[in-house]
C-alpha cells in the first residue's frame, strides 16, 4: 500500500513524463541514425540531450531531495540557522544585484537578469528564485504558526506582509 506522499510523487512523475512527451513531440526533430546525413530515424542521444528531458531529470532529483527533508527539524531551528531564511535572504540579495550597474543585464528593455558566471552568455532571473523562496517561507510560516492561523493579526497579516 502506497503512502499519500508516494502517491503524490508517482502522480507528479507521470505528469512530468506526459509533459516531456508533449513538449518534445511539438518540436520533434528526427536524428540521423543511418550515418548518411539523410535523417530517417529516432536518435536516442538527441532525445536524451534535449532541454525538456534535462529539466525533467533535474526536477525529479530535486523532488527526491526535497521529500527527504525533515520539516519538523527545520521548524524547530532558530531563525538565523534556518536554511529557509538563508534562501530567502540570498534570493533577495540576487534581485538587488540586478540593479547594480555592470552586474545586472538589460534584455529586451528589462533589467532583470544576472549572468551565471562572469562573461557568460547564459543568464537567469533571480525573481524565479524569489518565487520559490517565498512559497517555501510561507509554508514554513504556516507550519510553525498553525495554531494562530485562525486569527487575523497573528496568523494572516504577517503572511500578507511577505
Amino acid at each position: 500500500m502506497l503512502r499519500p506522499g508516494q502517491t503524490i510523487q508517482l502522480t507528479v512523475v507521470a505528469l512530468l513524463g506526459i509533459a516531456v512527451v508533449m513538449v518534445i513531440s511539438a518540436g520533434m526533430t528526427v536524428g540521423d541514425v543511418t550515418g548518411t546525413g539523410q535523417g530517417g530515424g529516432f536518435d536516442a542521444g538527441t532525445f536524451l540531450s534535449s532541454q525538456a528531458v534535462q529539466y525533467a531529470v533535474a526536477s525529479f532529483v530535486l523532488m527526491t531531495v526535497a521529500s527527504r527533508i525533515n520539516l519538523r527539524h527545520l521548524a524547530s531551528m532558530p531563525i538565523w540557522r534556518n536554511p529557509v531564511t538563508w534562501a530567502m535572504g540570498v534570493s533577495l540579495v540576487l534581485v538587488v544585484l540586478t540593479w547594480v550597474p555592470g552586474l545586472g543585464l538589460t534584455i529586451n528593455g528589462a533589467r532583470r537578469w544576472l549572468p551565471l558566471y562572469p562573461g557568460a552568455s547564459r543568464t537567469f532571473q533571480p525573481s524565479e528564485l524569489v518565487k520559490w523562496s517565498i512559497v517555501i517561507a510561507l509554508a514554513a510560516w504556516c507550519a510553525t504558526q498553525q495554531h494562530h492561523m485562525h486569527r487575523f493579526f497573528r496568523g494572516l497579516l504577517p503572511v500578507l506582509g511577505m
